[in-house]
């Protein structure tokens, strides 16, 4: 690789965004694919764009003066300050950025805000007065890893809870206060909510249309039709589908299984000229107490609190046979406004690979590895390890203890029973291998381990004796983003 100075960086590319919004701008694997067509600097082959198995995020080492082509549509990045600044944690594009989660780790609960991503921050208007107001959403979640069928790879797995929407009203707001005729008006998750009734965890809204109609029109109400046949001082005859019935001011009534009510009534004094205000609909009052569903079969459930109402996660989403499984890379989950949270998977590093068998030389069994190895000044491919002693192919004694792992953080560890590299412990004869601190020796698929080593069918491995690791130059890290409309 060339010695030129160099940056670690994170492409990550959007169709259709001009270079003003290229802050934030997120991507899924067929986006890269799409929009990074070639680096032409010697030294970055063809792996850069082939990502590691999940096709997570692009991430590699490149040269400054590294050029990157791109096609019509995509933003064309001249330099590698450019490219860090499409992954800004705070965009101009609407999207948040979770980045440095842990694999098999749970990560710490994040709570975006307006400042982070497109919600509202502003006032409300009550009772002839402003009351602040605001939503946030939380975010929760752990980088889950080697269960079943995961087969090397890594989902964003979700518990009840994990992910929550808020919109909170200041102390400001007496909700004793709110009744009929003093009504609280805000958009709720892109619907508009009236509220009539708010007390402790349960609130009443008014719900349904509300429009005007005038004696002897008739009016599409969903997919019934109501007809004013006639309107009086108090009170109405109205027609919705095949029923008819009085309905007085202020009261309501069930009409061919429509709810309506009459707000009120203009005489006018003029043949059919009077009219009136109503509201209708399937149901016009809808109670809400903290934990009900928010829609038939939803995967959210309302909260209701002091100055607050929300929605909160029911669901879990961790294995891969039901039908809310864990999210693979480039999969989301998407809030009932429109705002989409995305894993984006692993990011990308250089891998080095290590083989380790057992093989006979000169009448004595010892631990083959092969891999590019150095110690100090000397570089081996092949080593030969007998307890904690380290052997080159002549089986000349050129270490004890540890060799490093070329191009990684890592270092090969030998002892009297075991042989070491980061988290991976292997007994002496291969037979036996815990993976932070996990007995893997009976697992069948592909192991990852928390600093993003893999280990194919550790099962199979141990029982031939024969163990490959594939070791990520760097650790790896999963990123989550966050996108709204």
């Amino acid at each position: 690789m060339r010695k030129s100075i160099k940056k670690i960086i994170s492409i990550v590319l959007c169709l259709g965004l001009g270079a003003g919004a290229l802050a934030g701008c997120t991507t899924t694997q067929p986006t890269i694919k799409e929009c990074v067509q070639e680096i032409t600097q010697d030294d970055l082959s063809t792996e850069y764009l082939k990502g590691q198995a999940q096709g997570q995020t692009i991430t590699e080492t490149i040269t400054t003066d590294c050029p990157v082509v791109a096609p019509l549509d995509c933003p064309v990045l001249e330099d590698a300050e450019e490219i860090q600044c499409a992954v800004d944690r705070e965009t101009e594009a609407g999207g948040y950025y979770l980045e440095n989660l842990e694999i098999g780790a749970e990560f710490s609960c994040v709570v975006l805000t307006d400042k982070n991503i497109n919600l509202f921050d502003g006032e409300v208007r009550f009772d002839g007065e402003d009351i602040d107001a605001d939503e946030a959403i939380t975010i929760c979640g752990t980088i889950g890893a080697n269960e079943e069928d995961y087969k090397g790879a890594t989902f964003l797995q979700l518990k009840e809870g994990d992910i929550s929407y808020v919109y909170e009203f200041s102390d400001e707001l007496d909700t004793d206060d709110i009744n009929e005729d003093e009504t609280l008006e805000f958009t709720f998750l892109e619907e508009d909510y009236e509220i009539i009734k708010w007390s402790g965890d349960k609130i009443t809204l008014f719900k349904g249309v509300t429009d005007t109609i005038k004696e002897g029109e008739s009016i599409a109400i969903g997919d019934k039709t109501l007809t004013a046949n006639a309107i009086g001082d108090g009170s109405a005859m109205l027609t919705i589908g095949s029923e008819s019935m009085i309905v007085d001011k202020g009261e309501t009534h069930t009409i061919d299984g429509v709810q309506i009510e009459i707000i009120s009534i203009l005489d006018t004094d003029t043949p059919n000229g009077d009219m009136l205000e109503f509201r209708a609909g399937e149901d016009i009052e809808l109670e809400i107490e903290d934990g009900d569903e928010y829609a038939e079969d939803s995967i959210w459930d309302y909260t209701v609190g002091d100055n607050q109402i929300g929605i909160t996660l029911n669901t879990e989403f961790k294995y891969l046979d039901e039908d809310e499984a864990a999210l693979a890379f480039g999969e989301s989950i998407t809030l009932p406004n429109g705002i989409d949270i995305t894993y984006t998977g692993l990011t990308s590093e250089d891998t080095v690979e290590v083989k380790l068998d057992k093989k006979d030389k000169r009448g004595t069994q010892y631990t083959r590895v092969k891999a590019d190895l150095v110690i100090g000044k000397e570089d081996y491919n092949m080593i030969y390890i007998l307890g904690d002693k380290i052997y080159d192919d002549d089986l000349e004694l050129i270490a004890t203890g540890s060799i490093d792992i070329e191009d990684t953080e890592m270092d090969i560890v030998a002892t009297a029973d075991e042989i070491i590299i980061g988290g991976i412990v292997m007994s002496a004869d291969l037979k036996g291998i815990k993976i932070d601190g996990n007995e893997a020796s009976g697992f069948d698929e592909t192991y990852v381990s928390d600093y993003g080593m893999t280990i194919p069918d550790p099962d199979k491995a141990t029982d031939d004796q024969k163990i490959e690791i594939f070791i990520p130059e760097e650790q790896l890290f999963a990123d989550i983003t966050v996108t709204s409309k």
